[in-house]
């Protein structure tokens, strides 16, 4: 069988899922699981109510796509992808930030959105210009860089030391090489600045959580595409 290549993994092609499901109505796979969760659903809560379906649909659509994607992986459709392993999946972002807690909900953003969609997180901290500059002199390509302007508990000015506009100088002048910078800054002012010195960048305020939200998993995917795993059936399995 030829291998189906997807752009987004956990999207899976309709063509496919349609393959699948026709094959389990005519083998009568889909009818047994209906009636095992019917069975099920009596047996944990009594007579199958309106108010009781909920618990129903909820196991048949889990048991419905568990069925599905083990079909796919077992035909090579999808494989490893899924599991966070692999040489050519794990992105490497530089994180700028100096609030606890905003670094905090950013690995918890990316453990989320990026891990989630099979890529392993390998990232690296820096709480100011010094700390930054120490670990991109070691590091000179990353794939994508996540930074901070104020250093400090307030607004800055781009000409002040210690800000993100003096980390986004040091990247241009040491060519450090990246394909996505995204400003994550509060303050507008700063971080229009860095984008100005960053090729490749965007201002995308984590005050504004799903707007953010949504560049780093736009970024996902489209890195996805150029950085395919390797399928052991063949073929590219991200693709």
């Amino acid at each position: 069988m030829e291998n189906t290549r997807f752009k987004n993994p956990k999207t899976l092609q309709k063509q496919e899922v349609k393959r699948i499901l026709d094959g389990l109505i005519e083998k009568g796979t889909i009818q047994r699981m209906v009636n095992g969760c019917v069975k099920s659903t009596i047996d944990n809560h009594g007579e199958l109510t309106k108010e009781k379906s909920l618990s129903f649909s909820k196991r048949f659509t889990s048991n419905l796509c568990g069925e599905i994607v083990t079909r796919l992986k077992r035909e090579g459709i999808i494989s490893v992808l899924y599991s966070g392993k692999g040489d050519n999946n794990k992105m490497d972002i530089f994180i700028l930030e100096d609030d606890p807690v905003r670094s905090k909900l950013i690995y918890e953003i990316l453990k989320h959105d990026i891990e989630y969609r099979g890529v392993t997180c390998h990232t690296l901290l820096a709480r100011s210009s010094d700390e930054a500059e120490r670990i991109l002199s070691r590091t000179k390509k990353w794939d994508l860089l996540l930074l901070d302007h104020d250093l400090i508990p307030q607004f800055m000015d781009e000409t002040e030391s210690n800000t993100g506009s003096t980390v986004a100088q040091y990247i241009i002048d040491n060519n450090i090489q990246y394909p996505k910078a995204i400003i994550h800054s509060i303050n507008s002012h700063g971080a229009n600045n860095m984008c100005r010195i960053l090729p490749n960048s965007v201002f995308r305020s984590i005050a504004y959580l799903r707007d953010w939200r949504r560049e780093v998993i736009d970024f996902t995917i489209q890195w996805k595409v150029d950085n395919p795993v390797k399928n052991p059936f063949g073929g590219r399995c991200n693709e």
